[in-house]
């Protein structure tokens, strides 16, 4: 069996699932890892996609089932508005492109993976457990180990452009919002690096340097 995206959330829950039957399962996707076993594969190249499912049909001895489960994703609000494509979509897909690879970040960093699990969490809970894992979830981005408070300044300086725009979102991220956190959390996970990325935002917070080049262009993610 081969399953495309298997290292996304939903890949490898479903890796971990048929895996658990019984099935013997070989995964693809643009992240490979070792454990479940996930072949390199870009499903948007036709020779990167011959390439992966020959050597993924090797392993398996021939073909019996395959899940296309490969698409788009990352960080986005459950409650976006169904309807007709926007002119953002575009953008928002270009963002998605580069995001995916990103992800593999909090493997290594125990803060970040903390962050995008409770934003997850936050996903599918009701108030006041959505509140608190979306405080939660800002911390462990942001937070440093200087609480909320100061993540949510961080924050703001991350995602605002104006010194207006900074002093409303200081009080928006107060009590974050699903999509708020999303912002930030694509912002943090695009910077790539979250321990330089906190001490470019103090800087620019204490005035000692410029904001950094490049977060504008986030902001309508």
């Amino acid at each position: 069996m081969i399953i495309t995206g298997a290292s996304g959330t939903f890949g490898r829950a479903i890796t971990v699932a048929l895996q658990e039957r019984g099935a013997v399962v070989v995964g693809l996707d643009l992240v490979p890892a070792d454990n479940p076993v996930v072949l390199s594969c870009d499903v948007t190249d036709d020779d990167s996609v011959t390439s992966a499912c020959a050597r993924a049909i090797e392993r398996l001895g021939g073909l019996d089932l395959l899940i296309n489960n490969a698409g788009i994703g990352g960080p986005a609000s459950a409650t976006a508005p169904p309807g007709e494509p926007t002119r953002l979509d575009p953008f928002r897909a270009s963002v998605a492109v580069q995001l995916r690879p990103k992800l593999a970040l909090a493997d290594d960093d125990t803060g970040l993976g903390d962050a995008l699990d409770r934003w997850e969490l936050a996903l599918f809970q009701d108030d006041p457990f959505r509140a608190e894992q979306l405080r939660q979830a800002l911390g462990s981005a942001l937070g440093d180990g200087d609480g909320t408070w100061a993540a949510g300044m961080r924050a703001a300086a991350l995602l605002g452009e104006t010194p207006q725009e900074r002093s409303d979102l200081v009080e928006r991220f107060r009590e974050p919002t699903l999509d708020l956190v999303r912002r930030m959390l694509v912002s943090v996970l695009l910077h790539g690096n979250r321990g330089k990325l906190l001490r470019e935002l103090d800087d620019t917070l204490l005035g000692v340097r410029a904001k950094a080049a490049g977060v504008a262009e986030l902001r309508a993610s």
